[in-house]
């Protein structure tokens, strides 16, 4: 658990908005809750309780045919939204296996950097790719389920702040680059994004070494400032 003044350093780390590429360009964001409930939580549409006939963990659902959502506290949409990839960018999960237990911060103060964000208005939203229209038999995808949900569960309660899970299953217009996870979370947020103040994180941004750049055209795509992981928590928010 972060301190309180581990928390005020991460949070004056992000305030330094600026329009150089050197430093931070996340300019600290004014809070603006939705209307539709008082508490300003988001209420999702009613979502398929079933991926491919097998049933999804309690608090997830299916959009689409294929998109998983799930909310973890709180969560309240924001004019600023702090989007992530998951694995290899806030996380470190292994290729093979299906531990849902298997993950650990991919650095140490991601907590603390997100719960800085959360503090100044950003809305976190994770969108995700998990392949899992190749399993054909219902133990596979019951298994392969149970493991990114799990780990997107267990990192949203280490991490400790509201955060909208949004994991694209299938290879089709939900699954990263393409930007149907944007567009369903701009067609159901009732504070729509602001360009200039959201941003999108991820470790596939087609560098030497890197798996795609399927992070990096998904922020060109939605019109987002793009990070890799790096940049963004060893350089952008170093740890203190």
């Amino acid at each position: 658990m972060a301190s309180s003044s581990d928390n005020k350093r991460a949070a004056e780390t992000i305030d330094l908005g600026s329009t150089d590429e050197d430093e931070l360009v996340v300019p600290k964001a004014k809070v603006v809750r939705p209307a539709a409930r008082p508490d300003g939580a988001m209420q999702l549409p009613q979502g398929a309780r079933e991926l491919r006939g097998v049933s999804v963990p309690s608090g997830w659902s299916v959009h689409g045919g294929s998109l998983l959502v799930c909310s973890f506290g709180d969560f309240c949409p924001s004019a600023a939204v702090a989007a992530f990839d998951f694995d290899g960018c806030l996380a470190r999960t292994p290729l093979g296996g299906n531990d849902p237990n298997a993950w650990s911060m991919q650095f140490a103060h991601v907590p603390q950097v997100l719960s800085a964000l959360a503090a100044s208005g950003h809305a976190i939203v994770i969108v995700t790719n998990e392949s899992m229209d190749r399993l054909k038999k219902p133990d596979a995808i019951k298994n392969n389920l149970l493991k990114k949900t799990g780990r997107l569960a267990g990192f949203a309660a280490a991490a400790g702040v509201p955060l909208l899970a949004l994991c694209a299953t299938a290879k089709d217009d939900f699954r990263k680059p393409a930007t149907g996870c944007w567009t369903f979370y701009t067609q159901h947020a009732s504070v729509q994004p602001e360009v200039a103040q959201s941003f999108f994180v991820g470790d596939a941004a087609g560098r030497q070494g890197d798996h795609s750049d399927s992070d990096l055209k998904f922020a060109e795509a939605a019109h987002l400032k793009f990070h890799d992981e790096k940049t963004f928590f060893q350089r952008l928010h170093p740890p203190n």
